[in-house]
């Protein structure tokens, strides 16, 4: 087990939130990734403490984006310094067999 104290997520006084989490559950941040944003993109949209993956569908103005939420299934307006790529914590195999676990990046 490790205590791990979170950056976006905070606990009822505001202070930033911490647990314990086993090893297996632990995963680095995903990669930051320096590329343009294409319509249909899967974005991950930081709301409500958390990361939400949604689609991208528009701009509004210079600074928003809009994506669509599957869960509730609703358009929010987010400051595009709330959208990061969606990527997914995968297992993979190399090509000598072993397996190891990354970040996938989920574009479309």
């Amino acid at each position: 087990m490790r205590k791990i104290k979170y950056t976006t997520l905070q606990d009822d006084d505001g202070n930033p939130l911490e647990e314990l989490i086993s090893y297996r559950r632990q995963r680095p941040p995903p990669p930051r990734v320096d590329a343009r944003l294409t319509i249909e993109d899967v974005v991950d949209a930081y709301h409500n403490d958390g990361w939400w993956v949604g689609r991208y569908i528009r701009r509004e103005g210079d600074n928003y984006i809009v994506v669509f939420n599957n869960t509730p299934g609703e358009e929010f307006s987010y400051a595009r310094r709330h959208i990061r790529f969606h990527h997914e914590w995968s297992a993979i195999r190399d090509r000598n067999g072993q397996t190891a676990n990354c970040w996938l990046m989920i574009k479309r």
